[in-house]
């Protein structure tokens, strides 16, 4: 006998049946719909920001660890405490001709490619490209292969080999940050990788290895960095340590990440690479792909080898879809509509192609629907003087929702924590 669904109580919402939600909370569900945000903007083009915070700065730094940003450490350091004694002066002196005067800040371009097709409704991943040179570009013959393997590039200008490579990792991350929480645009936690050519992929290296919490992988050209003191053939070659902020658990948590080196053997450059290409080939990453190009110098190859590098760091995600698809389906029917959207959204974005793939993205639309009405209801409900049906609806919500709700969950009881009490 079929188990019976205690979330059968519902309303439809553009056709679907909206679950997880009181009969007290439907007619909030009803309400007609807010005007739509602006479509997130397309193609290539370039945005203008004000400059890197001084605190995300002195995350990279400490992390970076090199001994020779001592200084720079201390100084930043001086800052931010100097900001937090003018923000509390400022909170205290109400009058305006008391208030410091803040510090203007200089600015950061970003050049970004965006593909024209993009579809809101399928998380799309992103390159944070570190260039050698100070101009952030984005490679026109590129752009068909981020098209189809639906890719954001993002490259910051005024981060060349010249600049200080706290600077430059810095920028990278925050092109990241921007994508993600300021600019509207479906991201893909699973695919944010940080890619660059000769010192910027060094630069890019040393971003995927002591932020791989943040960054997925990498596809570095002509470069690469090591992480640890070494020795290389031919001749005994002592490499440095590029990254002596590195820990054993960041370390073993990058071994998890997904890299991939391009290099070309006609490179008269970059000789070391090789030699620290077998370094990071036998020291126990998950997923490690070198490829030597022939023919290629010192130089960005071709679309036809880029393509080649994103399919192979993307791999791994494509094996695992169908067990996404089928994890969702298995979900949805036991009533976990949260682990069946996030399913179905793995699914639909790392399948490409696949038999599955377009059920999955129609479910997902479909479950992302009713998850937004379900929270548009409680926003609703908690608006009323009624704490007990909406403890009752928020309890049902995480029950049905989870994990994806549990951010909106925690945001809304924490909303009724402060909410202001009737006298």
């Amino acid at each position: 006998m079929a188990r019976a669904n205690p979330f059968a109580i519902g309303i439809v919402v553009g056709g679907l049946l909206l679950a997880g939600i009181s009969a007290r909370a439907q007619e909030a569900a009803k309400e007609a719909p807010k005007e739509a945000p602006p479509a997130p903007k397309t193609g290539e083009f370039e945005i203008i920001e004000e400059g890197i915070q001084v605190t995300r700065l002195l995350v990279v730094l400490n992390r970076y660890g090199h001994p020779g940003n001592v200084e720079t450490v201390q100084r930043y350091t001086k800052i931010v405490e100097e900001d937090k004694r003018l923000a509390k002066l400022k909170a205290k002196t109400p009058k305006k001709d008391e208030e410091p005067k803040e510090e203007k800040k200089h600015e950061t371009p970003w050049t970004i490619y965006v593909p024209k097709d993009y579809d809101p409704s399928i998380p799309y991943g992103v390159i944070a490209f570190v260039n050698s040179g100070d101009k952030g570009s984005v490679i026109g013959e590129y752009k068909p292969v981020l098209d189809k393997h639906r890719l954001i590039w993002i490259s910051a200008s005024n981060s060349g080999n010249s600049v200080a490579n706290h600077w430059r990792m810095t920028a990278a991350l925050e092109g990241i940050r921007r994508l993600r929480e300021k600019m509207g645009y479906n991201i893909d936690p699973d695919r944010i990788y940080v890619s660059g050519t000769s010192g910027g992929a060094r630069i890019a290296s040393n971003v995927s290895m002591l932020f791989s919490d943040v960054v997925s992988g990498g596809i570095y050209f002509a470069g690469i960095n090591i992480y640890r003191d070494a020795t290389a053939q031919p001749g005994n070659m002592i490499v440095p340590n590029e990254m002596p902020g590195m820990t054993p658990a960041m370390l073993a948590q990058a071994k998890q990440r997904r890299h991939v080196l391009i290099f070309g053997d006609k490179d008269n450059v970059a000789g070391y690479v090789p030699m620290l290409a077998n370094i990071w080939g036998n020291d126990g990453f998950k997923y490690f792909h070198y490829f030597k190009i022939p023919g290629l110098a010192h130089t960005m190859p071709d679309a036809e080898v880029f393509e080649k590098a994103v399919l192979a760091v993307d791999a791994p995600l494509k094996l695992a879809a169908k067990g996404h698809f089928e994890t969702a389906a298995t979900s949805e029917k036991r009533d976990g509509l949260g682990r069946a959207m996030e399913g179905y959204t793995k699914a639909a974005a790392h399948g490409r192609n696949e038999p599955f793939a377009a059920e999955a993205k129609t479910k997902a639309v479909e479950l992302k629907t009713q998850y937004t009405a379900a929270v548009a209801a409680l926003e609703t409900l908690l608006e009323s003087d009624d704490t007990k049906a909406f403890n009752a609806d928020l309890a049902k919500f995480r029950r049905t929702w989870e994990p994806v709700g549990n951010e909106d969950a925690k945001r809304l009881a924490e909303k009724l924590k402060n909410k202001p009490k009737k006298k």
